[in-house]
């Protein structure tokens, strides 16, 4: 769920994204532990928004979803 307050700056920013987007939610069972958003435009590439839910934090999972946004990145 993304707070109220933010939801009109990020549809703002995904508006504006004039690229490929990449969003990234990693589960464990059914709950969302972590995610990350990724842009890549050309040989460029940007990573957002990443984030694990505090029940989640220090087992890796963040790391996990910026490797899979790397890997979306690193995809033609």
């Amino acid at each position: 769920a993304i707070d109220a307050a933010r939801a009109a700056p990020l549809e703002a920013l995904f508006a504006r994204v004039p690229a490929r987007l990449g969003l990234f939610v990693l589960s464990v069972d059914g709950q969302p532990a972590a995610k990350a958003m990724c842009t890549v435009d050309g040989t460029l590439a940007g990573i957002y928004e990443v984030a694990t839910a505090p029940a989640f934090r220090g087992q890796g999972f963040a790391r996990k979803v910026v490797s899979a946004a790397l890997a979306f990145a690193g995809a033609n």
